[in-house]
């Protein structure tokens, strides 16, 4: 039997560990587990400029491609409409207008947005990625198929994010692919220079 004991600390994954059918009973253990954490995450060093009275900027590596960002071991919110609710309870905040003309036309870029909406019914969800803005200012959505019947999405229950405009509260983050910059609203407990930043 071969027993693997790991030291605390925390130990970043750069690719999936493989552990052969050869190795079938293999145990994997913390010498203190509670203090062990394995992550797929990676740790960033920003260099943090302010962008806005509230927003803080900084460039990421070339081909930068995340969806999640954490401070301090606590997940940010992407830049949504509406804002984080989470005492809300579909979407933690939702509106009708998620994707009107209207609010379409207040985004510069909305190309890479995803757009979250109940099932009709409220039995399930739709999911789709914004991959343009058509000439009557109607949004191009693809995806919507993790539902296995279809519908069309609840007119009430819709939430959209991953839009820089949508970047206005505290907590917020997006992630311009194209500039490789990563703009965040930090929390008034979170300090931009002494945190811990993790995608």
């Amino acid at each position: 039997r071969i027993v693997i004991n790991i030291l605390a600390g925390d130990y970043y994954l750069s690719e999936s560990i493989v552990i052969p059918a050869s190795l079938s009973g293999i145990s994997i253990q913390g010498t203190k587990a509670s203090e062990v954490s394995i992550k797929g995450s990676m740790i960033l060093n920003p260099q943090w400029e302010k962008y806005s009275n509230n927003i803080f900027v900084t460039s990421v590596a070339e081909s930068s491609d995340f969806d999640q960002l954490i401070v301090n071991g606590k997940s940010q919110i992407l830049a949504r409409y509406p804002n984080y609710d989470k005492n809300s309870h579909y979407w933690q905040g939702y509106a009708a207008d998620a994707i009107s003309k209207k609010r379409v036309a207040s985004w510069k870029n909305p190309k890479g947005a995803y757009f979250n909406a109940l099932h009709s019914g409220r039995w399930g969800g739709f999911h789709y990625i914004i991959t343009g803005v058509n000439k009557d200012g109607i949004p191009i959505l693809e995806g919507g198929q993790q539902n296995n019947r279809m519908s069309k999405p609840h007119e009430e229950f819709r939430m959209v994010e991953n839009v820089f405009e949508e970047l206005d509260s505290p907590g917020e983050w997006f992630l311009d692919k194209k500039k490789n910059k990563l703009y965040y609203w930090p929390s008034k407990e979170v300090s931009v220079n002494d945190s811990k930043f993790e995608v």
